[in-house]
């Protein structure tokens, strides 16, 4: 308690005390050699056309794969390849391998090493996210602000102010996470495909359903879905982040249908090897259903990996969801009063057993913008133009159905004739079992779905 207070008043001390001329103020972007080195890195982000130089092919395919969102591949050529330190940092760090990314920033920051400043700024970044990994939001601050001091280029820049903004939001100072988002505005002309961006946009999101502007949130979250359905490919690190934002809203509005949003993050982040948010999606599942011993187990390897996942538990425990110290994300989950409505026993038990059952063959539904995202993030397919295909498959996401109840509310009949009507459903049960490769067992006139994950409409 006492030590939560003090860490509380450090940041008012710097921030109210210390933070003229320490990179507080607007940014300005310096003109610098580096520049078209930084805007070509900047357009590789937005495109996933890799930049024109790299010292290995090994370098140039872990450099694709981060950018792509395979942190398991990215992770393997790092360890065994010839890929550059600042490469394997980050794909140390999203692969959960805290320690070690800790000794290579360390190694690069004791000063041993000759480094132009453009180069200590992106070495400071991946020890403000290491921070943030961690949990340790105040030294992120500080850190990220270090790196500000430096004058980086525009995309570290914006990613240093993104990280910092971050901090700032999670130590509950939303007035200094509000200037740093107006500086992130000013960048983002340059920059509006970039993952700095995004974030910005969805801590923007956030920011107001904590000022009780729900409805304020609708067209922001909207242009974001619009935008990544756009895109032919699934987007896999854009998908994810929107999750998260939908999973944080619910649970500021005390909504236990959040759950099915972390479910479907748990699988995603587990997919590309995120061990991060796949550990941060269970720890909601574990809030939701305490019992569950499965996620208890699941929750071992977050816990050793992960300070901020290991400090979950114990804040959950302690039940002092309201002392200081506790960042914004923890409070909004332990906070969150479940109306534990007459559902909530099928929801845990649906959950329980999808997470047993898991397979690679897993895909996601979201009900809201019709589309179906496989697994192996290797399809994405909107089901808008396909009003049929898609009520099928709501009905047969929520629970099994006879093929007689199936039939009449997806064709909106009021009865149904087996040799009249039969055969157009088992047409369109094969079509979503031969073009998206839905498993789909018919028994006993029983029609069952096994392997989607089913986000549902709020609406």
């Amino acid at each position: 308690m006492g030590l939560a207070r003090f860490q509380m008043t450090s940041v008012e001390y710097f921030l109210r005390g210390h933070h003229k001329g320490n990179g507080l103020q607007k940014p300005k972007i310096a003109p610098s050699q580096q520049n078209l080195r930084a805007f070509e890195l900047a357009m590789a982000v937005q495109t996933f056309a890799e930049p024109t130089e790299f010292a290995s092919l090994d370098e140039r395919l872990s450099y694709l794969m981060l950018q792509k969102g395979d942190f398991k591949l990215s992770h393997a050529l790092a360890l065994t390849g010839d890929v550059e330190i600042l490469q394997k940092i980050r794909s140390l760090l999203k692969r959960g391998s805290l320690a070690q990314a800790e000794q290579y920033i360390s190694e690069m920051l004791s000063g041993k090493v000759d480094l132009p400043p453009s180069e200590v700024a992106e070495f400071i970044l991946e020890k403000a996210r290491h921070e943030c990994f961690e949990g340790r939001w105040l030294e992120a601050v500080l850190s990220a602000t270090s790196g500000i001091a430096k004058q980086p280029d525009g995309i570290t820049l914006a990613t240093l102010l993104q990280v910092r903004s971050l901090a700032f939001f999670e130590l509950g100072e939303f007035e200094f996470c509000r200037k740093d988002i107006t500086s992130l505005d000013s960048l983002g002309v340059l920059f509006p495909k970039s993952q700095a961006r995004l974030f910005t946009d969805i801590l923007k999101i956030k920011l107001e359903s904590l000022s009780g502007l729900s409805t304020k949130t609708l067209p922001g979250r909207k242009r974001l879905w619009s935008d990544w359905r756009s895109e032919k490919t699934v987007q896999p690190l854009t998908l994810l982040a929107l999750i998260r934002l939908e999973t944080f809203l619910l649970q500021v509005e005390k909504k236990s249908s959040y759950v099915r949003w972390s479910l479907a993050s748990f699988f995603l982040a587990r997919t590309l090897g995120d061990e991060l948010y796949a550990s941060l999606a269970l720890c909601e599942l574990w809030e939701f259903s305490r019992s569950s011993a499965t996620l208890s187990e699941k929750l071992q390897v977050g816990k050793q990996n992960f300070a901020r996942i290991a400090n979950f538990f114990q804040e959950a425990r302690s039940a002092m969801a309201q002392r200081l110290g506790l960042s914004t994300s923890t409070k909004t989950i332990l906070q969150t009063e479940i109306n534990r409505h007459q559902d909530f026993e099928g929801i845990a038990k649906s959950v329980e057993a999808q997470l047993q059952n898991s397979s690679n063959e897993q895909f996601l539904y979201f009900e809201e913008h019709k589309t179906l995202v496989s697994a192996n993030l290797q399809g994405k397919f909107d089901l808008s133009l396909h009003p049929r295909l898609s009520r099928v498959l709501s009905l047969l996401c929520q629970s099994s159905q006879t093929s007689e109840s199936l039939f009449c509310q997806a064709w909106e009949m009021k009865a149904f004739n087996f040799r009249i009507h039969n055969e157009a459903l088992a047409q369109t049960l094969s079509r979503l079992r031969r073009n998206y490769g839905l498993t789909i067992k018919s028994r006993d006139r029983f029609v069952t779905l096994e392997n989607v994950i089913y986000v549902p409409s709020e609406n």
